[in-house]
């Protein structure tokens, strides 16, 4: 659940930045949605996706250099 916080802040960020006119409101903006970001990357869910990412990554270019080989 606070994973699902934690989406829903930084794309509730994001979303009120890419509209902001106030060059001091979206500089505030801008540096909590950095921070939001930061600890969204601290969680071990994203981590371990990561990790699903990079291995996913390595298998395909395995799988690909023995289908050209």
């Amino acid at each position: 659940m606070a994973q699902n916080l934690t989406n829903q802040d930084w794309r509730s960020l994001a979303a009120q930045a890419s509209t902001e006119q106030d060059s001091a409101r979206l500089t505030s903006l801008v540096t909590e949605l950095c921070r939001s970001l930061d600890e969204r990357q601290k969680t071990p869910r994203f981590q371990r996706q990561e990790e699903n990412q990079e291995s996913q990554s390595k298998s395909r270019l395995t799988l690909a250099a023995r289908r050209s080989s």
